[in-house]
């Protein structure tokens, strides 16, 4: 009995730890559209991974937490759904609500446990089932450094029909580690933490790694020459958005800024002119701007670009700066630790992603880049 749990926030806002996405409603029927194009992001998003279920959909016997949690995209989709957990479908939702359904799931012997969220979400069901039930998260969170995600939703999807499809005695899993920011250290700290495993289907195709922790000396030293180098080239007049991550936060310490680990912030002719962005802020800065350059950094262990941890980068601010004016920088180390060397997109749009992907050069050191594949 496979089951889909959702938490619901909007992870393109400016927040810290939250577990939804946006993304496109294509695949569905007709009827099936309308319906949830009228339901909360999230869903929309489950559904890119559920449509691929469709096929086994006859067959199969689904629980899902209840409304916008889960079962309102279940029920979409015309799967045969048992609510579990707290029954209130109402918008406001809670850690507790997912733990209480997800401790129901695995109550009830499920098949395969299939969440939407983050790292906080993936924690969440850790806590509530002691890592005993097989799991495979459809990303949607700000952070995702645990191994237990798919590469896309529609990986996740492919991921849940191959294993669904296979006789159960002839099923695999891995372990894939549950790593979130320590409780004890400020979210806008660099310590992270593990926290258990998961058991995940071991289709390594469709599901990325853990977040990588650590990079060499040689890359750290780098990356530091090469943060200065990027300060001294902005361009007068033009938006510099400073993604999250560790890579990033040497160009911020090199403008003088705090070093924000989670954060989207914006400067202008070397000043702060937005911290904590949301998408809505950041387009709204975009309006006014004459030209403007995004900086991003990349998962170490997972090569996502944009789709994981950067939600606030979303796919209509990436189509305001324009896929020319995405500068990627990146340790060496951690580019050639890939397997295989490429990075991944899944911003929701589809033409945005297909404007990112090919051959990128990413910034290694100064005068120094690296030709890597971009690829969904």
């Amino acid at each position: 009995m496979p089951c889909f749990l959702a938490a619901l926030e909007d992870a393109r806002a400016a927040a810290h730890g939250i577990d939804v996405l946006i993304g496109p409603e294509g695949g569905f029927a007709e009827e099936e559209r309308a319906l949830l194009l009228r339901q909360p992001n999230i869903l929309r998003l489950a559904g890119r991974a559920l449509s691929k279920v469709v096929p086994l959909r006859d067959r199969l016997s689904v629980c899902a937490a209840a409304g916008p949690m889960g079962s309102a995209v279940t029920e979409a989709l015309c799967f045969d759904t048992a609510v579990v957990g707290l029954r209130r479908a109402g918008r406001t939702t809670s850690a507790e609500d997912t733990r209480v359904a997800a401790a129901e799931m695995a109550a009830r012997g499920v098949d395969l446990l299939l969440f939407a969220g983050g790292d906080g979400t993936a924690r969440d069901i850790y806590d509530a089932t002691a890592g005993e039930v097989p799991v495979l998260g459809v990303p949607a969170g700000v952070k995702m450094y645990s191994g237990a995600f798919a590469r896309n939703p529609e990986a996740a999807g492919d991921a849940t029909l191959a294993y669904l499809r296979e006789r159960r005695a002839a099923r695999r899993l891995r372990p894939a580690e549950v790593v979130d920011l320590d409780e004890d250290s400020d979210w806008r700290g660099r310590t992270l933490r593990i926290y258990g495993r998961f058991l995940v289907p071991s289709g390594r195709s469709h599901v990325l790694g853990t977040k990588a922790q650590r990079s060499s000396a040689t890359d750290e030293t780098l990356l530091e020459a090469l943060s200065a180098q990027i300060v001294e080239e902005m361009e007068p007049e033009r938006l510099y958005i400073l993604g999250p991550g560790t890579t990033i936060g040497r160009i911020r310490r090199r403008l003088g800024m705090e070093d924000r680990l989670l954060c989207v912030d914006a400067v202008c002719d070397s000043n702060p002119v937005g911290l904590d962005l949301g998408e809505a802020a950041l387009l709204e800065l975009l309006a006014e701007a004459p030209a403007a350059t995004v900086l991003a950094g990349v998962i170490g262990g997972q090569g996502s670009l944009f789709g994981r941890g950067n939600q606030q980068i979303s796919a209509a601010v990436l189509k305001r700066v324009g896929a020319d004016n995405v500068t990627v920088v990146c340790g060496e180390g951690k580019l050639l630790d890939l397997d295989p060397m490429q990075l991944h997109v899944d911003t929701g749009d589809a033409g945005v992603d297909q404007a990112l992907c090919g051959y990128r050069r990413v910034r290694v050191a100064p005068q120094r880049s690296v030709v890597v594949e971009v690829t969904t």
